[in-house]
């Protein structure tokens, strides 16, 4: 038997480790988590579920130096004293529920949470699996390494190599997608909020730990959204255009990936398409919760003459020229078109080859939909598990 220990940060993440767990109930699993509705719906549930709390017990000083600075920090969301005890609390935790058999399984790793259990798998040699959207709906990446540029793949694209090529499902795959005219669906999540969240509040005031914004700060945030005052077109530009695909301020591709950020590419992008005597299309990013970007896209694009499109990415990348990314997921699909593509970040698939891009997206990302209801074939969640390693 083995066993498996995760952090979960929000409903749509439990649901999805509960599928994994259900998928292999013969395995011992552990969840942690600073949200109290979360706690109480794991124990209704019958899984093993630890609150992070406040009063953990202190962290030798230079284990707690060599933990990465992560995510929420990085963007001030509160102060160092916050972030230290929520390490010293995964830590305890870590301590207590993990064996020299326990693989911890991580999503993303760019938060203080995560930052905190990798640095706990290298420090006592455990295995470790990284895990994030798979790019493409109804798939998921895994790496033993990081996700995106973090990861063992971006190091070590020729990995693809070794993996089967199936030309026909590619194309059958490929047709399909490009007929797709949905949003994201997580792009639906920055204007939602937590029914739950009164509370977690409590939970946070008796003791718990929150991974996130302060209250106050996120419902701010959330009301600006709902109030968007940006205005963009449905339809693309009549002439022709470089297409630049904003990505959410905030996500951790641009704050570790990346040494620009959205205005920079967009200056950029705008210096590119008047070279090629191109307009110059930008698309917000639907899940785009900082309403003083949007702000700022809205009055630069009105002065310098750059269209705003909300207009789907299926119909506007087969009509772009050219395409321009920070490291956004469009890139992957820019290559699906063969389209002109210039890469400002770091990113897993910048060296891709059509060849690689197939493997990619038919053998290696795992046919495994985070967003739905249905059952893991317990098959599919073996080979993913598979995946993990020593923590290096």
């Amino acid at each position: 038997m083995s066993a498996y220990l995760v952090h979960v940060d929000c409903l749509e993440r439990y649901r999805f480790f509960r599928r994994l767990q259900q998928a292999l109930p013969e395995h011992r699993w552990q969840l942690i988590t600073g949200r109290l509705s979360l706690l109480q719906l794991a124990r209704r549930d019958g899984v093993p579920c630890h609150w992070l709390q406040r009063g953990a017990a202190t962290m030798d000083d230079t284990l707690q130096s060599g933990i990465e600075v992560g995510l929420e920090a990085a963007l001030n969301w509160r102060g160092p004293r916050h972030w230290l005890a929520l390490q010293r609390a995964v830590w305890f935790a870590l301590t207590q529920y993990c064996d020299p058999h326990t693989t911890l399984l991580i999503w993303n790793g760019c938060r203080t949470i995560e930052q905190t259990m990798t640095a706990f798998a290298r420090h006592h040699r455990l295995p470790v699996l990284y895990l994030e959207l798979g790019n493409f709906p109804g798939k998921l990446f895994a790496d033993p390494e990081g996700v995106n540029a973090r990861s063992r793949l971006a190091r070590q694209p020729q990995l693809l190599d070794a993996l089967a090529d199936p030309v026909d499902q590619f194309e059958s795959w490929r047709s399909a997608y490009l007929q797709r005219h949905q949003q994201p669906p997580q792009s639906a999540q920055v204007k939602q909020v937590n029914p739950q969240w009164w509370r977690d509040q409590l939970g946070y005031w008796l003791g718990g730990l929150s991974a996130d914004q302060p209250l106050w700060q996120r419902a701010w945030r959330k009301w600006q959204a709902r109030r968007q005052p940006l205005t963009a077109s449905a339809t693309p530009p009549d002439a022709p255009f470089l297409l630049y695909p904003m990505q959410v301020s905030s996500d951790s591709q641009l704050c570790f990936n990346s040494d620009i950020d959205n205005r920079q590419a967009i200056a950029i992008a705008a210096e590119q398409a008047r070279d090629a005597g191109l307009a110059l299309c930008i698309k917000p990013h639907p899940a785009e919760p900082d309403a003083t970007v949007l702000q700022w896209l809205q009055q630069q694009s009105a002065a310098q003459g750059w269209h705003l499109c909300r207009a789907p990415m299926t119909q506007l990348l087969p009509q772009a020229s050219q395409v321009v990314t920070i490291n956004s997921t469009v890139g992957l699909e820019a290559m699906l078109l063969d389209k002109p593509l210039r890469v400002l970040g770091r990113s897993h698939y910048a060296d891709f080859t059509p060849r690689r891009l197939r493997q990619y997206l038919m053998s290696y990302l795992h046919p495994i939909d985070y967003f739905n209801d249905s059952a893991i074939e317990p098959a599919d969640a073996e080979r993913l598990l598979a995946r993990a390693e020593v923590a290096r």
